[in-house]
């Protein structure tokens, strides 16, 4: 069953996947590796040159990466409620940054954050400059003592990773947990793992994906 949600123009669309079908030209541009049961989705933060950190020289940091395995997730919340209590100090998954999809009434289920893209949209949207990128992960995070509530950077953001709380007058996201992240280390299936993000093989993903829309064309 081929499920459609919504697309964007970059980034990670996990619910934009068909969990069954060969990779498709569409997938090429949001680093979607294909396995033996289904796909495993990059979502997290693209590799960044040192100049654009401010630096003048040095080798290409490579960042680490959150990768996804929607065929291991169980909808257990593990993770929704670890990304909580990190970041309110409560066991509430309506708090939580990221988020568990189901389909087909639960058959299917898969956690859902932040990409932090790499031209993220909420970061130039965000009129007082309060989404700044951490040059240690990759991660787009905001700065709550600056941030004015506004909401534009939530408009902006064409996945809905970012949301206003409530709570606070302000927005949360995502943040990679400075490093390292909660819900990995909540999950118990190995749905959500924190590698490197060359070890992802983003390019031979890409090659794959041309391979196989060459395939579909012919």
């Amino acid at each position: 069953m081929e499920i459609r949600a919504f697309e964007g123009p970059f980034g990670a669309e996990v619910l934009g996947l068909d969990l069954a079908a060969p990779l498709t030209a569409r997938e090429l541009s949001i680093g979607v590796a294909g396995n033996a049961g289904g796909r495993t989705t990059h979502v997290a933060p693209h590799p960044v040159d040192c100049a654009d950190q401010g630096q003048t020289s040095g080798p290409v940091n490579m960042h680490k990466a959150l990768l996804i395995d929607p065929q291991k997730c169980t909808s257990c919340m593990q993770c929704e409620l670890a990304c909580s209590f990190e970041h309110t100090g409560a066991f509430n998954p309506a708090r939580s940054r990221i988020k568990i999809f189901e389909f087909e009434h639960g058959a299917r289920s898969i956690p859902y954050t932040c990409t932090q893209c790499e031209e993220a949209w909420c970061l130039h949207a965000c009129p007082v400059e309060a989404i700044t990128v951490n040059p240690a992960t990759g991660a787009k995070e905001v700065a709550e003592n600056v941030c004015v509530g506004c909401k534009v950077c939530t408009i902006a953001c064409p996945f809905g990773t970012i949301n206003y709380s409530a709570d606070t007058g302000k927005v949360v996201k995502c943040d990679l947990c400075g490093g390292d992240p909660q819900c990995a280390e909540a999950c118990p299936t190995g749905a959500i793992t924190y590698v490197d993000a060359s070890w992802t093989g983003l390019g031979r993903m890409q090659a794959s994906a041309v391979a196989a829309h060459g395939q579909q064309g012919a």
